[in-house]
C-alpha cells in the first residue's frame, strides 16, 4: 500500500464531533476485564488492556483539538458508568504525575551532566596548559567530557519530546468527554 494511500485513508477515518474533538470509539462487550483488580480504595484505574487501546487510539489525536470517548455496550449498568468514567480519569491522572516527575528529573539530569561535562573540558584544558600530561590521557579526557555532554543533548533534545507527546495524550484523556450508548 502507498504512503499517500495510507495517509488519506487515516484521515478519511478520523471521525470529529461539532467541536472538533476526536471521536474514539470503544465497544465493550464484556466488561468484566475494563477495571484493574488493583487500585487504591476509592480511586478505581482502568485495566492495561483498556488503556492500551486507548493509548493506541488517542496518541493519534491532534495537538489542540480534545477527545470524545463513546463508548458502546449492554454490559455496563448506570452505576458502572460513573466508575468507569473516574477509573479513566484517575489512570491518566496517575500517568500525568509519572510523566512530569520523569520530565523534571530529565530536566535536571541534563543540566547536571551538561555542567559536569563542562567542568571536564575546564580540568581538560588546565591540564593541557599547566603540566606535561600525555596526549592519551587528554584525548581520554575530551572523550569522557563529549560523552557527558551528548549524553545531556540525548535526553533533553529527544527523549523530553517523546515525553511532551506522552503528557499531551494524558491531558486529552484527563480532558476527555465521555459517553455511554447502549448497543
Amino acid at each position: 500500500m502507498k504512503y499517500k494511500t495510507l495517509k488519506q485513508e487515516l484521515i478519511d477515518n478520523d471521525e470529529r464531533d461539532e467541536n472538533n474533538r476526536r471521536i474514539i470509539h470503544l465497544n465493550v462487550t464484556d466488561d468484566g476485564n475494563f477495571l484493574s483488580p488493583l487500585s487504591v480504595k476509592g480511586n478505581p484505574l482502568i485495566s492495561g488492556e483498556t488503556a492500551e487501546f486507548l493509548n493506541l487510539n488517542i496518541k493519534h489525536n491532534l495537538k489542540d483539538s480534545g477527545v470524545k470517548l463513546i463508548i458502546s455496550s449492554n454490559a455496563i449498568d448506570e452505576t458502572e458508568k460513573e466508575i468507569y468514567k473516574t477509573a479513566i480519569k484517575n489512570y491518566y491522572r496517575v500517568e500525568y504525575k509519572t510523566i512530569w516527575k520523569e520530565l523534571r528529573r530529565n530536566l535536571f539530569c541534563s543540566i547536571i551532566m551538561l555542567l559536569f561535562s563542562a567542568c571536564i573540558f575546564a580540568l581538560a584544558i588546565i591540564l593541557e596548559n599547566t603540566t606535561n600530561a600525555s596526549a592519551v590521557i587528554l584525548n581520554m579526557i575530551d572523550v569522557f567530557a563529549w560523552v557527558f555532554t551528548w549524553e545531556a543533548v540525548d535526553i533533553f533534545f529527544l527523549q523530553r519530546p517523546k515525553l511532551h507527546k506522552e503528557q499531551q495524550r494524558n491531558t486529552a484523556a484527563i480532558d476527555a468527554e465521555i459517553v455511554f450508548e447502549c448497543d
